[in-house]
């Protein structure tokens, strides 16, 4: 598997375009240097994505779903927008 980052471990997960949290394989996880950063468990988008809208449906006041969700996009891109469509208002 070819490298398209050139940065690893931590730079990677500081990184919020970077970062897939969870979503990095076990592979990716390898060849980054992320094992022992992330949880164990690798979820797809979709897992991740109902993660999130469990989160937000927690939250009574729309402040603090607001700052729940700027949080994850300073933390990660790719599930906030991915995600986006499917959270409930």
């Amino acid at each position: 598997m070819e490298c398209k980052y050139t940065k690893s471990g931590y730079e990677i997960l500081h990184d919020p375009r970077l970062n897939k949290g969870t979503g990095f394989t076990d592979n990716e996880r390898d060849m980054y240097g992320l094992h022992g950063l992330l949880p164990c468990q690798v979820e797809n988008i979709e897992k991740q994505i109902f993660r999130v809208n469990e989160q937000v449906d927690h939250f009574n006041d729309p402040i603090n779903k607001y700052v729940y969700l700027i949080q994850l996009l300073d933390n990660n891109q790719t599930l906030f927008f991915s995600g986006l469509l499917w959270i409930t208002p």
